[in-house]
């Protein structure tokens, strides 16, 4: 039922973010699936696909490309907790739609790949002159965990950001039916410095549809729950699976409770259009309370490919991306077959204890922060900027030219 029903959408509607493939790439791409599915393999992240499924960036920075930094520097400026923890939530449904576009899978991640930018707002942003940075790095390979911290700058020397999103996530994904699910296990949270609040909500789940019936796009399914550890406010957010015969794709509802476990707020919409807020105490309606709106999109800046560190995402992947974006397949392939191998050949290393590995950017959070659940269980390393030229593939080159010896 569900391949019916992916076909029809590709047939009938037009999503954005939609990508269609030749017969051919689709036939290709079946046949891989087909053979992975009946080797009772589950872990999609471990399935041999066709180069060309790949968007051309990688887990690692998929979720940082682009900010919606307004919404972002917006959240501690808030007059009240209520406003807060709203703003968090805008800054939220932004973030997902940021990669409404997103076509294809990204590539999986790298054992020790890291990524860094910083993002300015725009020119009639009320933020203009402020910095956002972010980081994000593969903590662990099997399973995929990816530890992430994005701030603002401190706007005078010595201070303390504002707003901070950070979090330790891993990532299971498997087929149901002709869709791929990938599920987030682990916390995020937004911290506010200056207001001593924390929000602490989980991700829904990921739905690539469409990908096995020749066209493609992004969903989500499933609840989030926000809570302010501090304030006792909590939400709860429902993103909706489209019914089978009507209705949209991306509908969301969403109820903001106080400390009493009263309803004092609903949103409803679809966060890759709208998202209105009604106030259920005063009976104010704020329509647009979340607006995707691509001007307000900011991309990331990052250095120039040939002044990043090695295990730097972008340059990582250069030689995979730059053939699959000239249409030349088969090199992209190649390029890709041997930066995996390599990666093989680390785990062996260390599974062997031959080899010793660690994060670069990342360490384990503070235990008594972990057990109270305020902390990831990685957080960003205070040194971090002095070991991002770290790097074991030069290792990992000797010993695969010297076993082909």
């Amino acid at each position: 039922m569900s391949s019916k029903s992916d076909r029809e959408l590709a047939e009938q509607e037009a999503i954005p973010g939609e990508q269609a493939y030749n017969n051919e790439d689709t036939a290709h791409l079946n046949s891989s699936v087909k053979n992975f599915m009946t080797s009772g393999e589950s872990d999609v992240t471990k399935l041999k696909a066709p180069v060309w499924i790949n968007e051309g960036d990688s887990m690692i920075s998929r979720n940082l490309s682009q900010v919606y930094t307004d919404h972002f520097l917006d959240i501690p400026l808030g007059s009240t907790p209520e406003e807060r923890l709203l703003r968090a939530m805008r800054f939220f449904f932004s973030h997902f739609s940021v990669n409404l576009l997103t076509k294809k899978k990204p590539f999986n991640p790298i054992t020790g790949e890291f990524f860094r930018g910083s993002y300015s707002p725009g020119e009639n942003s009320p933020h203009k002159g402020r910095k956002i940075v972010s980081y994000s790095e593969l903590i662990n390979h099997r399973p995929i965990v990816i530890g992430f911290h994005m701030e603002d700058v401190p706007t005078e020397e010595g201070g303390q950001p504002t707003v901070q999103y950070y979090g330790a996530i891993e990532i299971q994904a498997g087929f149901s039916g002709m869709t791929i699910r990938v599920k987030v296990l682990g916390d995020c949270f937004i911290r506010l410095p200056q207001h001593n609040e924390t929000y602490r909500f989980n991700l829904p789940l990921s739905v690539l549809r469409g990908l096995l019936v020749g066209k493609s796009f992004m969903d989500m399914n499933g609840e989030t729950k926000f809570e302010c550890l501090e304030t006792g406010l909590s939400a709860s957010i429902n993103f909706k699976e489209k019914p089978w015969f009507f209705g949209q794709y991306r509908n969301i509802s969403a109820t903001v409770r106080n400390a009493k476990d009263k309803k004092i707020y609903k949103l409803d919409g679809n966060w890759g259009k709208s998202i209105d807020l009604e106030n259920l105490e005063t009976g104010e309606k704020v329509p647009n309370f979340f607006l995707r709106d691509v001007a307000l999109e900011i991309p990331v800046t990052m250095a120039p490919v040939e002044e990043m560190e090695e295990l730097e995402s972008v340059r990582l992947w250069e030689p995979v991306v730059t053939p699959l974006r000239a249409g030349d397949n088969p090199a992209a392939e190649r390029a890709k077959d041997a930066l995996e191998h390599l990666q093989r050949v680390l785990l062996k290393e260390v599974d062997e204890n031959r080899y010793t590995y660690e994060p670069i950017l990342f360490a384990p959070g503070p235990e008594e922060e972990i057990k109270k659940s305020t902390a990831p269980t990685f957080v960003l390393r205070p040194d971090h900027a002095s070991r991002v030229s770290r790097s074991w593939l030069p290792d990992m080159v000797k010993i695969a030219s010297a076993a082909k010896k």
